[in-house]
């Protein structure tokens, strides 16, 4: 390998390396929103958004403590009698969907 060479190649570790895991992270909370997004659908009603929240009080230790990876999303959704209901969520990849109602 030519000097060239070399410092493209470097160029592309130091640009790749960061940039895969924010990557990775993106996905993981799109496949997240999707599978709260479904449970919503099929037992309670139509999602109107949904948001992650990292650092909401409580969960955020249980993730650390026991290192489940449960991320906690803000849910509003439309339930099936038309009222607009706000709720959080709790979710990781193989553990499935936990909604806790807030408020109606």
């Amino acid at each position: 390998m030519g000097g060239l060479e070399i410092g493209i190649f470097m160029t592309l570790i130091f640009i790749g390396l960061p940039l895969f895991p924010m990557l990775l992270w993106l996905g993981v909370i799109r496949l997240d929103k999707e599978r709260v997004r479904k449970h919503i659908m099929a037992s309670i009603g139509t999602t109107a958004s949904i948001r992650w929240r990292p650092l909401k009080h409580g969960w955020t230790s249980d993730t650390l403590r026991y290192g489940d990876g449960n991320r906690i999303y803000e849910v509003h959704y439309i339930d099936l009698n038309g009222n607009s209901c706000h709720a959080w969520c709790k979710t990781s990849l193989l553990g499935g969907v936990g909604l806790a109602p807030d408020e109606l």
